[in-house]
């Protein structure tokens, strides 16, 4: 008999101690005191991954809106011949005024890109 009582308080000492262990473990990641630094580490990468993909979108954005701004005003500038369309004496093609529209529109919308991912940078690096 006092062996089983000895094996029943073994029994309930390694239920307790298993307990208070996972009760500890739960208040600790609660609290986030032993789990911090690898919590930070984490958050650290997915932030600089976020910076720097911010980054190349914006700068991708800008270098976008900059050569359809150019193509556009090249384009624009090119004399406008008789038959309604823009003729490039240099290179002897005529471009219809439609593609001269289409590049603007294209050069405003990569612009307005470029403001968006320009503001979305300015949150991420604010944090």
């Amino acid at each position: 008999m006092a062996r089983l009582t000895a094996a029943a308080s073994s029994l309930t000492a390694s239920i307790r101690i298993s307990l208070s262990k996972r009760t500890l473990t739960a208040f600790t990641m609660i609290g986030k005191s032993a789990l911090l630094p690898q919590f930070h580490s984490n958050r650290a990468k997915s932030m600089k991954l976020a910076k720097l993909l911010s980054l190349s979108i914006t700068l991708c954005m800008a270098a976008l809106t900059l050569g359809f701004a150019m193509l556009w005003y090249e384009r624009a500038q090119l004399p406008y011949g008789s038959s309604g369309q823009y003729f490039d004496a240099a290179s002897g093609v005529t471009y219809s005024d439609g593609s001269v529209l289409g590049y603007a529109a294209l050069a405003m919308a990569c612009c307005i890109g470029t403001a968006l991912s320009i503001w979305r940078l300015i949150r991420v690096w604010r944090g």
